[in-house]
């Protein structure tokens, strides 16, 4: 068999496998909590797509939130199914008027992006 030049490869052909080592993975659902000035009103959602459904709710297009324009982004928090963000959401509308959730909202604002 005649050897041909250049066929002979730099590195190992052997496939390794990626690890997870310092990847990251997209959350599947984020449930977030928005503030309207004009109404001094919070409005709790969950969304899939969290940029666009902001765009929508200051644009207008939600009837629930149309006349409280424009709201500020206020808390978020990411799940891995909407199904979990659903449940939070839910349970977070529950709590709208206990101290807990006073306690989340006054702690988020005192420090927004809180570190790990």
């Amino acid at each position: 068999m005649q050897e041909v030049t250049g066929s002979t490869p730099v590195s190992s052909t052997t496939f390794k496998a990626p690890s997870n080592e310092g990847a990251f993975f997209v959350m599947a659902a984020y449930v977030y909590i928005l503030y309207s000035e004009s109404r001094n009103q919070h409005y709790i959602g969950a969304s899939a797509n969290l940029c666009d459904r902001i765009l929508r709710h200051n644009r207008g297009y939600s009837k629930s939130t149309a006349s409280g324009r424009p709201w500020l982004l206020m808390f978020t928090k990411a799940f891995p199914t909407f199904q979990e963000a659903r449940a939070f959401e839910a349970h977070l509308k529950k709590q709208k008027r206990s101290s807990a959730y006073l306690h989340l909202m006054a702690n988020y604002i005192a420090n927004p992006f809180p570190l790990p």
